[in-house]
């Protein structure tokens, strides 16, 4: 019976054995192989756990199911309602995006009407003060957040006075 099993080319889970890395010789002995990963990563594993399926990945695996998105267990389909009754959409490659991909739906809908990205300095008002209306007719730009402070400040002052 050999001391080792030669593991060369079998596949484990997201694992693929490349090569023999390390063997020591003890009284229980410890063999490494050199694993390429199926998202590009090389990792050093130890023999018996690649056949117990202990190890099945880099850690890719483990790191896409705690993400956001489709790997989420609370997935539900790239639009949730945020604090507040903001409701955002999940566009990752978008400049304002969050750092889990999230954009609030009000910015992108006035930026698709008005075919440019809103800077960080401009804010979109919801008329009827619902958050989650997020019709055009319903939204407007203001070039700052001072102007909108101005605009709120103005409508106490007529609600005072009728």
């Amino acid at each position: 019976m050999p001391l080792f099993e030669d593991l060369t080319g079998q596949t484990f889970g997201y694992l693929t054995v490349k090569k023999l890395v390390q063997r020591k010789s003890r009284k229980v002995p410890t063999t490494k192989w050199l694993c390429h990963c199926v998202c590009g990563a090389e990792i050093a594993v130890i023999a018996t756990a690649l056949k117990n399926g202990k190890k099945t990945s880099c850690g890719c695996k483990t790191i896409k199911k705690r993400q956001d998105g489709p790997y989420s267990a609370s997935w539900k389909g790239g639009r949730i309602k945020r604090r507040g009754g903001y409701i955002a959409i999940m566009c990752p490659d978008h400049p304002a995006a969050t750092r889990q991909g999230y954009v609030r739906e009000h910015r992108l809908v006035v930026e698709k009407a008005l075919g440019r990205y809103l800077t960080k300095k401009e804010v979109v008002h919801h008329i009827d003060g619902d958050p989650a209306n997020n019709d055009l007719v319903n939204l407007f730009v203001f070039p700052n957040a001072a102007a909108h402070t101005r605009w709120h400040k103005r409508l106490e002052e007529i609600a005072l006075y009728d």
